[in-house]
């Protein structure tokens, strides 16, 4: 039996807000860049900035946490197999003992 990984849907509802934001940013990006003119306001400057920031900011965040969902995940391991005529109760995923 191979080992079952277990997903959180609140971690995949995270990651794809983040990377939402991400992909929205660089888009704001490079379309300030192509369409704004050459010498650009103010407002077109500090949007630029704000976008650029957001770009930077929201790719540290998803590499950070699919890094730090490779090192911890949820439950990785064997699930206990219940038998037939077990309850509730017996049936439940146990934690691994700590090792003394």
């Amino acid at each position: 039996m191979r080992p079952l990984a277990v997903t959180n849907p609140l971690f995949k509802l995270l990651l794809w807000f983040t990377l939402g934001i991400c992909f929205a940013s660089l888009i704001a990006v490079v379309a300030l860049a192509f369409l704004a003119p050459d010498p650009m306001s103010k407002a077109q400057e500090r949007a630029l900035e704000l976008s650029s920031y957001a770009f930077t900011t929201t790719l540290g965040a998803v590499v950070g946490l699919v890094g730090g969902r490779a090192a911890h995940p949820d439950y990785l391991g064997q699930l206990p197999v219940a038998d037939e005529g077990a309850t509730s109760e017996s049936a439940k995923p146990r934690p691994p003992k700590a090792k003394k």
